[in-house]
């Protein structure tokens, strides 16, 4: 590529040197000389010009050719770099069973139960955040393992009767079809305390917790184990757990799906006339509509 300019100079004067030659060869004739001199610098320019647009063409391609092979060098690279970040195998993320409770739905439910637990709290530690919260979380997978394995022995001392009867009659359901409900490893992700009663008389205190879960959800054959319905997929889902307080202990009572957010959440938490009263001093406005007080008795 560099010997291109060289040559195509060398031709132009070759193919120049025959025209002005004999012009310049006679002296006496003054204007055939200037006409030899005007045509050999017509060519020299010629050439010149030839020479420049051959160097601008070469300098182009060769600026062409350099950026095509850092572009190829940097996109391999790039893209390579790319690839590395990527989690390699990565799963389907996000899989969700059911409704999801809005936060809008639930937050201001929550903070003003919270604020209820922490005034019950004081005379009663059976109300403490932290207690109920322990109390889910132990229970949650206790009562779907015992749904997996079909056997409530585990379970019982952990619900109440009513309970308990629901229990082993979904297990008697999965039984009669030769099926196992599976959960696999369960993880409790969150609690949401969203409803308590506490009235006067302890068999009547209660609370319900919006429990967000991650686990499998799927049938299979008893004998087989292949799987009947559903894929073995971790999902995360929303359910109510209430739970009822029956010699002390809190006992799981009932559990809803996430649809039933209205009827849980439109249900006021139940106090007493005096818990309330004192409560509703220390209260934000927009919680106060979430309470009401005891119903008194006849008479």
């Amino acid at each position: 590529m560099r010997r291109l300019p060289a040559l195509a100079l060398l031709s132009v004067l070759l193919t120049a040197a025959p025209a002005f030659a004999p012009g310049i060869g006679e002296a006496g004739d003054s204007d055939q000389q200037t006409t030899a001199y005007g045509t050999f610098f017509a060519y020299v320019i010629g050439a010149v010009g030839s020479i420049v647009v051959i160097l601008l063409i070469t300098h182009q391609v060769r600026t062409l050719r350099e950026e095509a092979r850092r572009g190829t060098k940097v996109g391999r690279e790039l893209v390579e770099i790319l690839d590395a970040d990527k989690p390699k195998n990565k799963k389907r993320k996000d899989l969700y069973l059911g409704e999801k409770v809005p936060e809008w739905k639930a937050s201001n439910r929550r903070l003003a139960t919270e604020a209820a637990l922490r005034l019950l709290a004081r005379a009663d530690d059976g109300f403490t955040l932290k207690r109920l919260t322990d109390v889910v979380q132990k229970v949650v997978p206790a009562a779907k393992a015992a749904v997996e394995v079909r056997s409530t022995k585990a379970i019982e001392p952990k619900v109440t009767p009513a309970c308990l009867q629901k229990l082993k009659e979904e297990i008697k359901g999965l039984r009669d079809k030769g099926e196992r409900h599976v959960f696999g490893k369960l993880e409790v992700e969150e609690v949401e305390v969203v409803h308590v009663e506490a009235p006067a008389e302890e068999e009547k205190h209660t609370f319900t917790a919006l429990v967000s879960v991650k686990s499998q959800d799927y049938y299979a054959d008893e004998k087989t184990g292949k799987r009947l319905r559903g894929d073995k997929e971790k999902y995360s889902y929303q359910e109510f757990w209430q739970f009822r307080r029956v010699g002390g202990k809190w006992l799981l009572d009932r559990v809803r799906s996430s649809s039933d957010m209205d009827r849980v959440l439109n249900a006021k938490n139940i106090l007493t006339r005096d818990d309330l009263n004192v409560l509703a001093k220390k209260l934000e406005p927009k919680h106060l509509p979430e309470f009401a007080a005891e119903q008194s008795g006849p008479g």
